[in-house]
C-alpha cells in the first residue's frame, strides 16, 4: 500500500506546491536581475537599503511558500519508511501466530528478515522512482505550457509570400517588399488601449522611410511590427521572400559580452576589406584604437564599458556588416555627438553611401531627423493616437505649414549639438571585463575542499539545531540496529522466559520509536535547518552585492552574480538536504552495520585493517574524482545561464536578424558540454557500486568461512545478525560515499558564497561617519576641490584635479566629449569613485567623503540616464518606500504629460510591463519619480536624449519651476537644454576647461563651448 499512498499523496499536494515554489523562485530571480541590471540607477537612487530588503523579503516569502511542501516531505519520507520498520515485526509476528506461538529460531528469523530487506529495497526504490517521475512530469507540463502560451508567442518574419493575418483577405498583389494592412495591436491585448491603429504601409525595395513622431505614438512598435516581432491583433502583414530577415538595431543596443570585433561580425564569416569599410563608415576606427586591447575588448554586461554613443554605433556596424538588405533602426543615434552623426550620415546614407551603393532597403525613425528628412523617400508621421498623421516625400511634407516637420526643422534650428566629440574613447576602464564563475573559486578548494567551509556552513544551521540534529540521527539509527539485536535476543530466549506479547509488542515499539526519530530529524532539517541556513546565506550574499562598489558591476558578468541568487542558493537549500540526511542516515547504518558484522564472527575482525585501507583508496580516488566533476558541472553551468540572460535581452534582434539556428546550435554546444561532466559522474558511479559490491563479497566470504572453519567464533543468531547486515552494507556504504559527494557539491556552493562574501569590495569606508542634519542639505551650495577619482582602485585617474564652486540654487551644465568626465562627475556626488585622498567635494561645507553612501545618496535627487524599472506596479516603481500618496504620484504624471497614457492603460496599479512605456515615456516616467523626491540638489544625466520637442519643453520648464530654488546639476544631450542655464561648465580629459555664464562663454571666440556651439550653427546652415 506504501507506493500508491505516497504516489497519490505526492500527486494531490506535493507537485502543486512544488510548482508554487519554482513561481517564487522565477519572481525573485527576476526581480533580482533587473536590479542588479541596473547598478547605476539604484546605487544613484538611494535605494540600496529598501531593494536589499525587498529582495530578501522575496526570498523569505519564498522559503515560507515551499514550507508547507517541506512538511509534507517531511511526512512523505517517513511514511515511506513504514515498510522497513513494520514490516518484519507483521512478518515475524504473522509467522508466529500462525505456528502457534512456537519459538522462534535464528535460521527462521534471519532468512525471513533477510526476505523481507531484499523486498524492501526495491519497494523504496519504486518509491523514489515513482516520485521522480512525477517531478519530471511536472516540469515536463510547465515546459509544455510555456510553449503552448499564446500571450507569450511572438510572431516570426514569415517567409510565405501569401503569409497575411486571417483577420482580413489576402491581397491580390504581393509587393516586393513588406506591408501592413490595416495593422492594430493593442498594449497588453487590451481592445481599449492600442498602440497602433489602422495602419497601411509598403516598404518597397531599395526605399528610404523615415519614420516620426511624438514620443509615445508607437514608433518602435510600428518598426517591430514590420520586421515580425509584434503581434498584430488585427490586419495583416504581408513580406515577399527577400524580406526574411532585417538588420535591426533596437533602441537599447543588444550587445552580447564579446569582443568587438567578434560583435561585428556576428554570425558572418570575416573579411578584412568589408570589416575595416564598416569600421570607418560608423567612426569607429578611432575609438577601437583607443581601447586597451583594441578590437579584441570584451564591452562587458550589456557594453558596460563602452559609452551610449559608441553602443549604438557598434551595433549599427553589425548591422551592416551583416550584409542583411533590409536595415531597421530604431532611434539609434540619440547618443550620438554632431560629428559622428554627421559623418554615418554621409558615409551610411548619403548619395554616395553604404545604403545607397548597396542597394539597402532603410526603415528608421530617429528624434535627430535633420540630417535625413531630404534624403529619405518616404517620411511617415505617426500621431498621439497611434494612427498615420501623415507621409509623403520632404518635398510634399515640407510644403505643409502644419506639417510635423516643421516641428522637427525648428527644434533642429535652435537645438545645438550635443557636446560630445566622434571616435571617443570608453568611459569605463575595459579590462578586466565580465569576470567568470571560475574565477571566483580557487583551485584549493576544487582540489580538496576547506574545513572552513564546512564550518561557515554548519554555523548557519544554528547550533541548537545541529545538536537537536545529530541526536536525533543517532537515536533514529539505534533503534533501527536495535530492532534486529532484539531479534537475535528473541530467537535466544526461551519460550518460557517471555510470552511472545511481549516480544513484539517491544520490536513494535522500538519501530515506532525509529520512526518517530526519523521523522524528527526530516524535520529538523527540512524545516528548520536547511531554509534558516538558505536565508542567512542569500542575505550575506545580497549584502555582499548591494553594498559592491560600483565598478564591481562592469567587472564581474551579471550571469556569475545571478548565479549565486539562483544555482547555488537551490544547491544549498534543496539539493543540500537529502543527501545530508542519505550521508548522515547512511552513516549510522554503515556503523551500526560494521559493528553487527564483526560480531558475528570475533576473528572476521582481523580483516578490518584490510577494510578500512580498501574504502580509503576507494574514497580517496571516488570523491577527488567526483569533486572535481560536481566542480565542473556547476562550471559549465555559468556560460549556459550567460547565454540564456544575454540572449532574452536580445531575443527580438536575433529574430530579426534570422540568428535563431545559430543561438540555438550555441545553446545545444554549451548545453552538451553543461551535460558531460554529469554523465561522467554517472558512469563513476557505476564504477563506485562494482567496486563496493566485490568489497561486500569480500566481506561476506570472510565471515562465512571464518564462520565454518572455526565455528566457536560465532552462534547461530550472530551469524544470521552478520549476514542480514551484509545484505545492505554495499548498497549503505553506496549511499553514503554518493551522498558524501552531493554534500560536497553544496558545499562548493557554499564555498562560492563564502568566497564571493569574503571576495567582494564593500564601498562603506570606516571614515564615513558624519551624522549630517535632518534637513541637509538646506541649502545646496557644492564646493569641488582638486577632485581626483578613479573607476577602481588601481585604474587611472578619469578626474584631475577639478575645482568648482556652485551657489545655493544655481543651474550648472556639464558638457564635454565622450571620455571627458562628465558622467564620472555626476559619480562623485553621489560616492561613487573611488577618491585619492586629497580634497574632495563639500555640499554645505560637510565632507562628502565623510557622509555614510546610503545616507547621502538619499538626501539627493537623481534622474539617471538609465531608468531604473523593477517587476511590479507603476507605482512601486514611482515610490519603492511608500511615502507618498496616489494623488501626489497622479500629480506628478500629469505635470510630465503621462496621466491619460496612465489612465488607459489600466492607471498606476497596473504592472509596468503592461503599461508598456517607450523609451522617451521611461524618461518622462523618471522625471515625475524625481519630482517626488525633492531636495536642494538635483542631479541630471542626458534626461531628454529620446524626447521630442513638446516633451522636452515640458521638462526642462518642470526643472526651472519645480526645483526653483534647488541646485541643478546636469549633463546636456543637447547644449540648447543648458544654453540658459546659470554656469555652464565644459571638461576635457577629466579636467574643467572653462567655466561661467553660457553667455560669457559664447562671447570667448577661442573658447571650447563657443566652438562647439559654432560647429551646430554651421551644420544647421
Amino acid at each position: 500500500m506504501a507506493v500508491p499512498i505516497i504516489s497519490a499523496l505526492n500527486s494531490k499536494r506535493g507537485l502543486p506546491m512544488q510548482r508554487v515554489w519554482l513561481d517564487a523562485i522565477q519572481r525573485r530571480i527576476a526581480y533580482t536581475t533587473a536590479v542588479l541590471g541596473c547598478s547605476k540607477g539604484f546605487k544613484m537612487l538611494g535605494l540600496t537599503e529598501f531593494l536589499s530588503q525587498r529582495i530578501q523579503a522575496l526570498r523569505v516569502k519564498e522559503l515560507a511558500d515551499y514550507a508547507g511542501y517541506r512538511k509534507f516531505v517531511a511526512a512523505r519520507e517517513t511514511l515511506a519508511s513504514v515498510p522497513n520498520a513494520l514490516g518484519p515485526t507483521l512478518t515475524l509476528m504473522m509467522f508466529t501466530l500462525i505456528n502457534d506461538g512456537n519459538k522462534l529460531t535464528p535460521s527462521v528469523a534471519f532468512s525471513t528478515l533477510s526476505l523481507v530487506s531484499l523486498l524492501s529495497v526495491p519497494i523504496q526504490e519504486v518509491v523514489w522512482a515513482i516520485i521522480d517521475l512525477q517531478l519530471a512530469h511536472t516540469s515536463l507540463l510547465r515546459i509544455q505550457s510555456f510553449l503552448l502560451n499564446d500571450d507569450g508567442t511572438i510572431s516570426e518574419p514569415s517567409l510565405d509570400l501569401n503569409s497575411v493575418s486571417p483577420s482580413i483577405e489576402m491581397t491580390t498583389m504581393v509587393p516586393n517588399g513588406v506591408s501592413l494592412t490595416d495593422a492594430t495591436v493593442y498594449a497588453g491585448g487590451n481592445p481599449q488601449r492600442p498602440t497602433l491603429q489602422d495602419i497601411s504601409l509598403d516598404l518597397q525595395e531599395g526605399s528610404f522611410t523615415l519614420v516620426l513622431g511624438p514620443v509615445g505614438s508607437g514608433k518602435s512598435t510600428l518598426l517591430r511590427a514590420i520586421v515580425g516581432d509584434v503581434k498584430l491583433d488585427a490586419g495583416g502583414r504581408t513580406a515577399s521572400r527577400d524580406f526574411h530577415s532585417f538588420a535591426f538595431c533596437s533602441q537599447e543596443p543588444w550587445l552580447p559580452n564579446d569582443s568587438i570585433r567578434n560583435i561585428i561580425i556576428g554570425e558572418s564569416d570575416f573579411e578584412p576589406i568589408w570589416y575595416s569599410t564598416i569600421v570607418s563608415a560608423c567612426a569607429l576606427s578611432i575609438d577601437i584604437g583607443r581601447l586597451p586591447t583594441g578590437e579584441q575588448t570584451m564591452v562587458g554586461n550589456k557594453g558596460m564599458s563602452l559609452s551610449g554613443g559608441q553602443k549604438q554605433r557598434l551595433a549599427l556596424a553589425r548591422a551592416l556588416y551583416s550584409r542583411i538588405p533590409v536595415l531597421v533602426l530604431d532611434d539609434i543615434f540619440s547618443g550620438l555627438d554632431i560629428n559622428s552623426l554627421k559623418h554615418i550620415a554621409g558615409s551610411v546614407f548619403g548619395s554616395s553611401g553604404i545604403a545607397k551603393r548597396h542597394g539597402l532597403t532603410v526603415l528608421m525613425t530617429t528624434h535627430t531627423a535633420t540630417y535625413f528628412v531630404q534624403q529619405a523617400d518616404r517620411i511617415v508621421v505617426l500621431g498621439t493616437d497611434g494612427r498615420i498623421a501623415e507621409q509623403g516625400s520632404f518635398g510634399k511634407l515640407i510644403n505643409n505649414p502644419n506639417s510635423f516637420l516643421h516641428t522637427i526643422e525648428l527644434r533642429e534650428e535652435n537645438a545645438a549639438s550635443t557636446s560630445e566629440e566622434p571616435n571617443d574613447a570608453v568611459q569605463i576602464p575595459a579590462n578586466p571585463v565580465g569576470e567568470s564563475d571560475d574565477a571566483l573559486v580557487s583551485p584549493s578548494a576544487r582540489r580538496t575542499g576547506e574545513f572552513s567551509t564546512y564550518a561557515y556552513w554548519f554555523r548557519s544551521f544554528g547550533l541548537r539545531l545541529s545538536l537537536l540534529f545529530l541526536a536525533a540521527t543517532l537515536l533514529a539509527g539505534f533503534f533501527w540496529k536495535f530492532m534486529e539485536i532484539w531479534v537475535r535476543w528473541w530467537s535466544d530466549a526461551e519460550a518460557s522466559r517471555h510470552s511472545l506479547g511481549y516480544w513484539i509488542g517491544w520490536h513494535i515499539a522500538f519501530a515506532l520509536l525509529a520512526l518517530l526519530f526519523d521523522f524528527a530529524k526530516f524535520w529538523i532539517i527540512l524545516v528548520w535547518a536547511v531554509p534558516h541556513s538558505s536565508a542567512h546565506f542569500h542575505h550575506r550574499i545580497l549584502n555582499s552585492v548591494m553594498n559592491a562598489p560600483y565598478w564591481f558591476f562592469f567587472k564581474t558578468n551579471l550571469g556569475s552574480i545571478v548565479n549565486r541568487f539562483s544555482n547555488d542558493m537551490t544547491l544549498i537549500e534543496s539539493a543540500a538536504a537529502g543527501p545530508i540526511l542519505q550521508a548522515s542516515e547512511s552513516l549510522t547504518m554503515v556503523l551500526g552495520s560494521a559493528a553487527l558484522i564483526l560480531a558475528g564472527s570475533s576473528y572476521a575482525s582481523a580483516t578490518l585493517p584490510f577494510l578500512l585501507v580498501a574504502v580509503y583508496l576507494l574514497q580517496r580516488f571516488y570523491l577527488r574524482t567526483s569533486r572535481q566533476l560536481r566542480h565542473m558541472d556547476l562550471e559549465t553551468q555559468a556560460p549556459l545561464v550567460d547565454a540564456i540572460q544575454e540572449t532574452m535581452y536580445g531575443i527580438s534582434t536575433i529574430r530579426a536578424f534570422g540568428w535563431q539556428s545559430a543561438s540555438h546550435g550555441k545553446f545545444i554546444s554549451l548545453l552538451d558540454r553543461s551535460q558531460r561532466p554529469h554523465y561522467l559522474l554517472l558512469c563513476i558511479q557505476r564504477w563506485l557500486g562494482l567496486m563496493l559490491d566485490l568489497l561486500t563479497a569480500v566481506i561476506a566470504t570472510a565471515v562465512v568461512a571464518l564462520a565454518v572453519s572455526v565455528p566457536s567464533t560465532s552462534s547461530a543468531s550472530s551469524l544470521g545478525l552478520a549476514l542480514l547486515n551484509i545484505l545492505g552494507f554495499n548498497g549503505q556504504l553506496s549511499t553514503f560515499v554518493v551522498a558524501w559527494t552531493t554534500i560536497e557539491t553544496s558545499a562548493s556552493a557554499v564555498f562560492r558564497c563564502q568566497n564571493f562574501e569574503q571576495t567582494t569590495p564593500n564601498e562603506q569606508s570606516p571614515l564615513e561617519i558624519a551624522r549630517p542634519n535632518q534637513d541637509w542639505p538646506a541649502d545646496g551650495k557644492i564646493v569641488i576641490q582638486d577632485l581626483r577619482a578613479t573607476y577602481t582602485p588601481d585604474g587611472p585617474d578619469v578626474l584631475n584635479g577639478i575645482s568648482l564652486r556652485i551657489a545655493p540654487g544655481t543651474k550648472v551644465g556639464i558638457c564635454g566629449r565622450s571620455g571627458s568626465g562628465k558622467s564620472s562627475l555626476l559619480l562623485s556626488f553621489f560616492h561613487m569613485l573611488e577618491n585619492i585622498p586629497r580634497d574632495s567635494i563639500y555640499i554645505d561645507d560637510v565632507d562628502l567623503t565623510t557622509v555614510p553612501r546610503s545616507s547621502l545618496r538619499e538626501r539627493l535627487t537623481a534622474i539617471p540616464q538609465e531608468t531604473l524599472i523593477i517587476p511590479g506596479t507603476m507605482r512601486e516603481n514611482m515610490d519603492p518606500v511608500q511615502k507618498r500618496s496616489v494623488d501626489e504620484m497622479n500629480s506628478a504624471l500629469e505635470k510630465v504629460g503621462l496621466t491619460s497614457l496612465v489612465a488607459d492603460r489600466g492607471g498606476i496599479e497596473t504592472n509596468m510591463a503592461d503599461i508598456g512605456l517607450s523609451q522617451g515615456e521611461l524618461q518622462l516616467f523618471a522625471v515625475a519619480r524625481a519630482l517626488l523626491r525633492p531636495s536642494k540638489i538635483l542631479v541630471v544625466d542626458e534626461m531628454t536624449s529620446s524626447m521630442d520637442l513638446l516633451s522636452e519643453k515640458v521638462i526642462l520648464d518642470l526643472v526651472r519651476t519645480e526645483f526653483v530654488g534647488s541646485t541643478v546639476v546636469a549633463v546636456a544631450h543637447r547644449l540648447a537644454t543648458i544654453v540658459d542655464f546659470d554656469t555652464i561648465a565644459v571638461l576635457d580629459a577629466g579636467r574643467l576647461v572653462e567655466s561661467g555664464h553660457p553667455h560669457e562663454l559664447l562671447q570667448k571666440p577661442d573658447g571650447q563651448f563657443r566652438r562647439m556651439w559654432d560647429q551646430q550653427e554651421s551644420q544647421d546652415r
